[in-house]
């Protein structure tokens, strides 16, 4: 018996960008804004562009992964977050 089950919609990408101590609870406007600085683009929910082996204002990286990390964010897989539906939200994760 196969059961199928709408579990809602998943995360975007950006929202696996967490404060490590504030795992579901990061300030999206002070995440984006901190993306944006690393080379993001805004908006870019699903991080269509992303920036490797590049420079921003000296400092070389090798991903934008690497920058946001100095900025002390680590990154959440789609898995690891979990659905936008509360019954299905691991809390790990917010937009």
């Amino acid at each position: 018996m196969v059961n199928c089950v709408d579990k809602g919609k998943e995360y975007p990408l950006i929202a696996g960008y967490q404060k490590k101590g504030l795992l579901g609870h990061t300030n999206s406007k002070q995440r984006w804004k901190d993306f944006v600085s690393c080379g993001g683009k805004y908006g870019d929910i699903n991080l269509h562009y992303y920036p490797q082996n590049y420079q921003i204002n000296g400092k070389r990286y090798k991903n934008l992964d690497e920058c946001m990390n100095t900025k002390e964010y680590i990154y959440l897989s789609p898995a690891e977050c979990g659905y936008q539906d509360s019954k299905w939200d691991k809390g790990k994760c917010n937009l």
